[in-house]
């Protein structure tokens, strides 16, 4: 089957959906964007019933690509509008699938050709009746390659390590609303990532004895998620705080005063007549001032969740591509990369830090090195046109 055509739903701010649509549209492919009221109702259904010039769009589609099921509803009718067109469905799930899952009444999903970031999630999606999973993992932004590093602004002056990111969970209370974390299986986690461990969702669900339940449907999943996304809020804090507050520039929103407060780091937050104060700044814009902020840090600072076991984040891409420096946690998924420049850069525990900050400190040109090194590596093999080509690649075979 030769894809020419391809219908996706909007951005509406979401990352990962524009640049995938962009990269199909790099590799000569006629991609039409709709917005959310195009998928409302029986429209998808109007659409194949209707010759291509009184459908809204040049041609009727030979894809329907998506990212989290965004344009699908939750019972399947417009997968049910496309399968009988036969035009395949992909949908590339760049967060924890079993989340995105959680919200549909159809098992529809077992029929769509299911593209995860996180290969942790490829045969328990199987298992459950998945008929095509594959691993698509994310990639680097081509914008990020060229990033204006103009002084001024956010950038000047910045800490010598930058931290972007959020709080907590998107949505967090609604998502888990009713549900609780078991504070002592807590404290496990805590004490499990003191030694360099990650208490992530396979741990969480194998503590709380539900490994061997269904995650779909039902909330089973959500239960698992919530002791994981309290995992990775202790563990984002903890490392925040093994930086000297003079040391560390945070963007992102007022909860983490709050974090920082509470948490781990209570005696490295600051407060009202504190003899220093965080450098919190707010969000910035991801297609504006954060390639500068990454190129203008000495180090930029990333904690994986744990609601991913394997899981990358898009600052494992990013902060090279825009010529920063970025020291990460050690997830088992930067097994994408060659050893010799993950093993470097890689941290298990918060106090280790500092210690990797100091080694390139003193050893500039190794740093510079890496750093190109990363770049390359990102630039020959692991651009959103990569991954575009597996999925054509996928849905053609």
């Amino acid at each position: 089957m030769r894809i020419q055509t391809v219908l996706t739903p909007d951005y509406a701010g979401r990352l990962v959906a524009r640049e995938a649509a962009e990269a199909l549209t790099a590799l000569g492919l006629r991609v039409t964007v709709k917005d959310s009221a195009f998928f409302s109702g029986r429209n998808i259904a109007r659409l194949f019933a209707l010759p291509p010039d009184r459908s809204g769009m040049d041609a009727h589609p030979d894809l329907f690509f998506t990212v989290n099921f965004h344009g699908l509803d939750r019972e399947g009718e417009q997968f049910a509008a496309f399968e009988r067109a036969g035009v395949p469905v992909a949908v590339w799930l760049v967060d924890n699938p079993w989340n995105q899952l959680s919200g549909l009444r159809s098992d529809f999903w077992k029929k769509t050709r299911l593209f995860v970031t996180d290969d942790a999630f490829v045969a328990p999606l199987r298992d459950a009746g998945a008929v095509h999973v594959r691993h698509l993992p994310l990639a680097a932004n081509p914008a990020f390659h060229t990033p204006a590093d103009a002084p001024g602004g956010p950038c000047a002056p910045l800490a010598p390590f930058v931290f972007v990111g959020r709080s907590a969970f998107p949505d967090k209370e609604r998502f888990f609303v009713g549900l609780r974390v078991d504070e002592a299986l807590l404290d496990d986690a805590r004490a499990l990532m003191r030694t360099g461990e990650r208490p992530d969702f396979d741990w969480w669900a194998r503590t709380m004895h539900l490994d061997t339940q269904p995650l779909w449907p039902g909330g089973t999943a959500r239960r698992i998620s919530l002791g994981a996304e309290e995992s990775s809020a202790a563990w984002r804090t903890a490392c925040l705080a093994a930086v000297p507050v003079e040391e560390m520039t945070i963007f992102g929103d007022e909860g983490w005063r709050t974090a920082l407060a509470s948490g781990v780091g209570a005696d490295a937050c600051v407060g009202e007549g504190s003899a220093v104060r965080r450098d919190l700044r707010p969000p910035v814009d991801y297609y504006g001032v954060l390639p500068r902020i990454y190129r203008a840090a000495e180090f930029s600072l990333n904690m994986t969740s744990f609601l991913l076991p394997r899981g990358l984040t898009q600052r494992h891409f990013d902060v090279w591509t825009a010529g920063g420096f970025l020291l990460t946690d050690a997830t088992p998924g930067l097994e994408l990369f060659p050893d010799a420049l993950t093993r470097p850069i890689t941290f298990s525990k918060p106090e280790d830090i500092p210690v990797l900050a100091e080694y390139f400190r003193k050893n500039p040109e190794e740093k510079r090195a890496l750093a190109q090194s990363w770049r390359q590596e990102l630039s020959v093999a692991h651009g959103y046109t990569d991954r575009m080509r597996v999925v054509l690649a996928d849905v053609s075979g």
